[in-house]
């Protein structure tokens, strides 16, 4: 790897913020486009509360975008229910049940994930020609379109 490069690069200005646009791919990556080895990126991250900072932020986003991800499919879950059950005696006695839960898909986190996974496939407005004649076009949110259609 190259020599030369310095921790105080990557701590404020345009260093810094190259780390932040770095900040969705994986540490290899990033030490490797900075032009050291992952070691040293670690050994960065314990000298650096900035540096760390920018690389936990991160590691915080890849987590929520996991955890949207998994909401947009059905999934089970196994939930312990505490229940008090008498006995013969008249004994009060503690029983702990497995349930399993089916947790419904959420469309809003597809309709998220959906809307920046493929911006121009799947955003919110359509692009729509007004007049050939006048040669632009507008933005106008999908639902006054459908208004539109369903009026005709």
């Amino acid at each position: 790897m190259a020599r030369g490069v310095s921790i105080e690069e990557y701590t404020g200005g345009e260093g810094l913020e190259r780390l932040r646009q770095w900040a969705t791919l994986d540490l290899g990556e990033i030490a490797r486009r900075i032009g050291i080895t992952r070691t040293t990126l670690n050994r960065w991250c314990k000298k650096s509360d900035v540096i760390r900072s920018v690389l936990y932020d991160r590691e915080k986003c890849e987590a929520v975008e996991k955890e949207i991800y998994k909401c947009c499919f059905d999934r089970t879950q196994v939930v312990k229910l505490h229940k008090q059950v008498l006995d013969k005696n008249g004994e009060i006695k503690e029983l702990v049940e497995d349930k399993v839960v089916v947790l419904p898909a959420d469309f809003r986190a597809q309709k998220y994930w959906l809307n920046n996974r493929n911006p121009e496939r799947w955003r919110d407005k359509v692009e729509v020609s007004v007049d050939a004649v006048q040669g632009g076009t507008v933005m106008l949110p999908l639902a006054e379109m459908i208004d539109e259609k369903s009026e005709e």
